[in-house]
Order: C-alpha cells, then structure tokens, then sequence
C-alpha cells in the first residue's frame, strides 16, 4: 500500500507542476524557446515591460523571468509580472 501511495503522490506533483507551468507561472519564460526568426527585444519594449505575441512569439533577449498570458487571444503578451501593465 505504500508503494501506491508514493506512487499516487509523484503524480499529483507532477500534474500540479505542469498545471503551475501551463497557467502562467514563473517557469514558463524561462522554459519556452526564443523564436530566433524574430528581432531582437528592443530598450523601447524592455522599458515599457510588455509586448504582444503569442508563445511562439517570445524575442530573443526577452527577459527570463518574463511572464506569457492570454495564449489564442489577440491581447497575448509577454510581459515583466512586477511591471506596470494593468492589464495582466
């Protein structure tokens, strides 16, 4: 019986990392891949702490602890969470 429980607790830590991950955590900005297609993150952007763009959408240098939110929407975003932006 304990090794089920063991095992049913891996799990449950398991889906509740990748539910912190899908949900916009901390860990998302560091764990996507920079589409290196795209123009590099300007001073303009990095001052202002947002730009619009889907997941695929991340710029090389945005920074790592950059957040994603609003995927499959016109207003996604990467954006600084200890930013100004009211709208994340």
């Amino acid at each position: 019986m304990k090794r089920a429980a063991v095992i049913v607790l891996i799990v449950v830590v398991l889906a509740g990392i990748f539910l912190y991950i899908k949900m916009d955590g901390p860990l998302v900005g560091a764990l996507y891949p920079v589409n290196s297609r795209l123009e590099r993150i300007s001073d303009e952007v990095l001052g202002r702490g947002w730009y619009y763009g889907s997941l695929s959408d991340k710029k090389p240098g945005t920074p790592i602890n950059w957040r994603h939110g609003a995927e499959g929407s016109r207003s996604a975003m990467w954006y600084d969470p200890n930013g100004t932006y009211i709208g994340m």
